[in-house]
């Protein structure tokens, strides 16, 4: 609903306050109800670009990955920014698409572990990266994992040292011995 104008606001203050009518609904709405420029509401444009999207499957993708094609500069500077400015956001959407875990799980994690390699047991605090998630490559070969086969945080170091090892038990084991005074 539109709210009572605050008296002794400036002129530019009242005009910010005053309501619009969407062309589409009819409906009066505050200005902050509208994107920059339009004339329909933000539900009433969402409401048309979903059935829009809907009735053409693809063709709202194909149009969007176009344009990025030809603005590949304007974009690459957008997602430069917009990463700086929303590092948790970033994270979070790193982790959900390559290791099936929220931000709150890899913080628990890291919690549970005292902020600390869970092999080395260096702190976070003593590296110059963001403990690995490790996860168990029998269960997901490849990049990305299910999130089941998390196994834990380790420092950049001990992560590539599983890696090439190839997570063999007889090999480490082999090489502790080998690393034993009295072999």
């Amino acid at each position: 609903m539109v709210s009572a104008l605050k008296a002794g606001a400036s002129c530019v203050e009242k005009k910010q306050q005053m309501a619009k009518v969407c062309t589409k609904c009819l409906i009066p709405k505050e200005s902050s109800e509208f994107s920059s420029g339009r004339y329909w509401c933000k539900d009433c444009f969402r409401e048309y670009a979903d059935k829009w999207n809907e009735a053409n499957p693809g063709k709202s993708r194909k149009m969007i990955k176009d344009w990025e094609d030809k603005n590949k500069a304007q974009v690459r500077t957008y997602r430069s920014n917009w990463n700086k400015l929303n590092p948790d956001k970033r994270l979070e959407i790193y982790l959900r698409s390559k290791y099936g875990i929220s931000l709150i799980f890899y913080n628990d994690m890291l919690t549970s572990q005292n902020g600390c390699c869970a092999i080395c047991e260096k702190p976070q605090s003593d590296l110059k990266r963001r403990l690995c998630v490790d996860h168990d490559h029998a269960c997901c070969s490849g990049e990305k994992s299910c999130g089941k086969c998390v196994r834990g945080l380790l420092c950049t170091t001990c992560n590539r040292i599983l890696g090439i090892f190839e997570d063999d038990k007889k090999v480490l084991l082999n090489a502790i011995k080998y690393l034993s005074p009295n072999k």
